[in-house]
């Protein structure tokens, strides 16, 4: 909704307050009408993993995946030749131009400086953001499909679609896929519909909503600052984990959890289960 009034009101990224604040309060929706239905409707609060730890392990999965199919991604897009590598820097010099800040003297240093603080600190600050998605679209919308009947691939791949459909204000206002407002939007919800399932396996697989929020905000805080590293790619092709480059790591990654048969995780009810061991704070194998 909020999106949508920001769309409509025309704030762009310029107003850097009134964007920060649509955009930020956009994202804490679902989480909110989650917790409302929860509450008020179901009188399920108890059923929310927001208060869970879950299984450990997985946090390593969390914070460290995303970042490597990125990675990954702009592997592909250099080898397809969809894009080139930014040796100057030039798209980060451009930054600071624009900004009518001064360059620093080493744009590699900075960058690689940029990454690596990206991805210590700006993860756990991007989950802060990132829980109130994974509140409606993993904690709640996902395991309520499969309480209703649907099988888990299903739910994973009708939950992915959801989330995608919901940002349709963010692509019509070009702020994903630049230049493609229309296309975008097809091409963003395959792309959340493959994250979906990564996110929906996390969110299943530990039993915390914590995991996925960290997983999101992974993606959130790490792409742009590898994106530096590569220049001259269509968005819809190369470059971003949304491209079609994108979708080879997701993809082939998503196989592999078939192939291994950790999706489908299993019954609600075992997740369930798993959150009242973290409750309990019994031991559980991270893995």
């Amino acid at each position: 909704m909020l999106w949508g009034l920001m769309w409509w009101l025309g704030v762009t990224p310029r107003a850097e307050l009134g964007f920060a604040i649509f955009g930020t309060m956009g994202m804490y929706f679902p989480g909110v009408a989650a917790m409302l239905v929860r509450t008020l409707v179901s009188r399920d609060a108890s059923g929310s993993g927001l208060f869970v730890v879950g299984r450990r392990g997985y946090y390593a999965w969390a914070w460290l995946l995303f970042p490597m199919l990125i990675a990954l991604t702009l592997v592909v897009s250099l080898l397809s030749g969809w894009a080139q590598p930014d040796t100057a820097f030039s798209q980060l010099r451009d930054m600071f131009v624009r900004a009518n800040s001064p360059v620093p003297a080493s744009l590699a240093r900075f960058a690689w400086g940029q990454l690596l603080t990206a991805l210590a600190l700006g993860v756990p600050v991007h989950a802060i953001t990132t829980i109130g998605e994974e509140l409606g679209w993993r904690d709640f919308l996902l395991p309520r499909l499969i309480r209703i009947g649907f099988k888990e691939w299903t739910a994973l791949v009708m939950t992915g679609i959801v989330w995608g459909l919901w940002h349709i204000p963010v692509i019509s206002m070009n702020l994903e896929y630049v230049g493609h407002p229309y296309l975008g939007i097809p091409m963003f919800v395959v792309y959340t519909v493959l994250v979906g399932v990564i996110l929906g396996w996390l969110q299943l697989a530990s039993g915390s909503v914590w995991v996925p929020a960290i997983a999101h905000g992974s993606i959130n805080a790490v792409q742009r600052a590898e994106l530096v590293f590569v220049t001259g790619y269509n968005p819809l092709i190369a470059g971003p984990l949304g491209s079609l480059c994108g979708w080879i790591p997701l993809a082939a990654f998503i196989g592999w959890l078939a192939w291994t048969r950790r999706v489908p995780v299993g019954s609600v009810a075992a997740s369930l289960a798993s959150r009242a061991e973290s409750r309990a704070q019994v031991p559980v194998s991270g893995w």
